[in-house]
């Protein structure tokens, strides 16, 4: 008796009556868009793991400036018994080549292009076959179809590789690759709202006595001052997400409350701002111990 598991794609998809096509369409977020391209032209490393489809994922990747939309596309996906289903993808043309290749001939083909996507199933053949997984994973921007545990080894190989990673994700699946990389970024879901001025709770006071004395007035201004201090707390607190179990930010040093990887460059610049200011301030006490022990000296 065959489960839903085990049933093959070839026998869901037979004996069916064609109703038509539904076409699901999820919009690139622009702000994700401008950063990825930031990121690009600041000769930043960039690599997308996802669990979607490898078309799919190579689509997006040359949307997001991942993949370069100007050079042909190697496409990696493992058949069964060291087979390799290779297509060779131009955008630019909109043209396609199919190849059947063993893991030799597939490893041949790398050093020939500069835009790879490879599949989970690829990636674990050549992990437990082959000892080229770090050449297979150094040379790939696009690893579609993996499960986490992939995910932990593609950062892993990446640091071995002498990559400084910065993993940035939003799910359970992200754990343990936002765990393993030098620096991890969680993006918490469903708050993808831009920020917006804060609108504060008004504190209505009651007047203050005319017959009042000054220690009593300044009382009173204090307390009102408190009052509206604890309302703008009260607003701040209202607009934090709620972090709940399994969410990526439980392993994350970093958590972004926008679900938009503009966030890495914050990090990253603010990185460089900490890295400058640091070195800038050894200089000044250096310079301060060279003059001190020179006037010293005269």
């Amino acid at each position: 008796m065959k489960t839903q598991k085990n049933l093959t794609r070839e026998s869901v998809e037979t004996d069916l009556n064609f109703a038509g096509f539904v076409c699901v369409n999820t919009p690139l977020k622009k702000d994700s868009v401008s950063a990825l391209k930031t990121l690009r032209e600041s000769n930043h490393h960039l690599v997308m793991i996802t669990g979607d489809h490898v078309l799919t994922a190579a689509f997006v990747a040359i949307k997001t400036f991942i993949l370069n939309k100007n050079k042909k596309v190697l496409v990696i996906d493992y058949e069964s018994d060291n087979n390799f289903d290779v297509t060779i993808l131009d955008y630019k043309e909109d043209t396609e080549e199919q190849l059947k290749l063993d893991s030799r001939g597939v490893i041949d083909l790398l050093s020939q292009y500069q835009s790879i996507a490879i599949t989970g199933p690829a990636l674990e053949y050549f992990e437990k076959k082959t000892n080229q997984i770090n050449k297979i994973v150094k040379f790939t921007s696009v690893f579609a179809r993996t499960s986490p545990q992939q995910k932990e080894m593609i950062i892993n190989i990446l640091k071995i590789e002498g990559f400084t990673t910065l993993m940035c994700g939003d799910g359970t699946n992200d754990v343990g690759a936002l765990k393993h990389a030098h620096v991890g970024i969680a993006l918490l879901t469903g708050t993808d709202k831009k920020a917006t001025k804060k609108e504060v709770k008004k504190v209505v006071h009651a007047p203050i006595p005319e017959g009042a004395s000054a220690m009593e007035r300044a009382q009173i201004q204090r307390q009102q001052k408190l009052d509206e201090m604890m309302a703008k707390m009260q607003t701040d607190m209202d607009e934090i997400p709620i972090v709940k179990l399994g969410d990526a930010s439980i392993a994350s040093p970093f958590t972004s409350k926008l679900a938009n990887v503009q966030s890495v460059c914050h990090i990253i610049r603010q990185g460089r701002c900490t890295l400058v200011t640091t070195l800038m301030m050894f200089k000044i006490l250096a310079l301060n111990a060279i003059v001190l022990a020179y006037s010293n000296s005269v």
